[in-house]
């Protein structure tokens, strides 16, 4: 059996392209981009694009149908005191 995909309920782009995340078991954690804005995400190299990062069905998401998998947000993300 697989465990559950904890969706995303809250995000707020920090400097030096991290996430502060919310989700819905209320754990918190950052995620850093910067190892994959490359190939489609490399438009979010901008800071000005990174910043209109929301949350839609669970997971981040930015204009251009720019998304990503919640999973890997959950278990990639350090977790916040």
């Amino acid at each position: 059996m697989r465990d559950k995909i904890h969706a995303g309920l809250e995000v707020k782009g920090l400097h030096d392209f991290k996430l502060f995340l919310t989700f819905d078991d209320g754990k918190r954690k950052v995620f850093d981009m910067k190892p994959h804005l490359w190939g489609i995400w490399e438009a979010l190299n901008d800071p000005n694009k990174f910043f209109l990062a929301y949350v839609d069905y669970g997971t981040v998401c930015w204009p251009g149908q720019l998304d990503i998998d919640p999973e890997i947000l959950y278990l990639d993300g350090g977790a916040c005191q």
